[in-house]
């Protein structure tokens, strides 16, 4: 009964991971997940945290990251942490990486490249205090006894390695990552592959008058036979931001947030051609770093 449980969540959890796996709505705000590119392309020294929480289950994701343009590595230094908890808490999946991407200007420091990489490990481990047997029922009482079964295994780690591209001026950015090159073994019960994962994005930061800027934006996503599509647009006045985004199987997400020079908080609310919804909050803060003369970007 033990394998068949543990096949049936890999099963599950592969599904999942094929779909939706480490996805953020607002992926211009946890950068350094979307690309590894991403790392130290801004003027400050950046703390980012997210969390997403679906309206009907119990599903949820959280995600750290910290980077850093360091000069006498002449590019940024970043690490990330994700865990994810699937299957009402049964599953839980923990990353960390850390994320390196050499800077490089040309045309006069108008345009900045930089290639990143990131060195990870993950571990996923079943929480068998969430899981129920028929064995612990009690016809009057219910829930009562312990579980019988021996455990099998219930934990599985593996290094993971993923890397991109950035080109970015002053009004303009895109890029291109692949995640999981390795495709590394994630299966409990059985091997098995996680498959890599293809994401290019663009956007453009335009400021029109004093306050006001206006960011259209673009990111696709390819990972086995799920394929995600978004695109949408956002502005800023003043400390004000709010945005809209649109993508295949009907997908919607509405944005709204406050940002200035020091921090930024938003809040979006993703709608999908599913009855889950999910709630998805961001968090960033930006600390000045002395003497960064390189181009750098920050998108809102």
């Amino acid at each position: 009964m033990i394998k068949n449980i543990l096949l049936l969540l890999t099963c599950s959890i592969c599904i999942l991971a094929t779909a939706q796996e480490d996805f953020f709505t607002q992926y211009n705000l946890s950068k350094t997940n979307t690309n590894s590119a991403f790392t130290g392309s801004d003027s400050a020294f950046v703390l980012s945290s997210a969390a997403t929480f679906p309206t009907k289950e119990k599903d949820n994701e959280i995600f750290f990251s910290a980077d850093n343009y360091f000069h006498f590595l002449r590019g940024g230094l970043g690490i990330t942490y994700n865990r994810e908890s699937l299957i009402a808490g049964s599953l839980i999946t923990s990353r960390i990486n850390l994320t390196y991407a050499p800077h490089f200007e040309f045309f006069n420091h108008r345009l900045a490249f930089q290639p990143g990489i990131s060195i990870g490990y993950f571990q996923r481990y079943i929480d068998w205090s969430k899981l129920t047997f028929g064995n612990m029922i009690d016809e009057k009482s219910g829930f009562i006894y312990d579980p019988q079964e021996t455990k099998g295994l219930d934990r599985k780690s593996n290094l993971d390695f993923s890397a991109g591209v950035l080109l970015f001026t002053k009004l303009f950015y895109g890029g291109f990552a692949i995640h999981h090159i390795t495709q590394p073994d994630e299966g409990l019960a059985s091997p098995h592959r996680l498959l890599s994962r293809y994401t290019a994005h663009a956007g453009a930061n335009i400021p029109i008058g004093s306050y006001f800027i206006v960011s259209p934006n673009l990111m696709y996503v390819q990972q086995g036979d799920f394929s995600m599509f978004l695109t949408g647009i956002t502005a800023k006045y003043k400390w004000l931001v709010a945005g809209a985004s649109f993508g295949n199987s009907n997908t919607f997400v509405s944005t709204i947030g406050l940002q200035n020079r020091f921090f930024r908080i938003s809040y979006s609310y993703w709608l999908q051609n599913s009855p889950n919804a999910v709630n998805e909050i961001h968090f960033n803060w930006f600390f000045k770093h002395k003497n960064k003369k390189q181009l750098s970007l920050r998108m809102i």
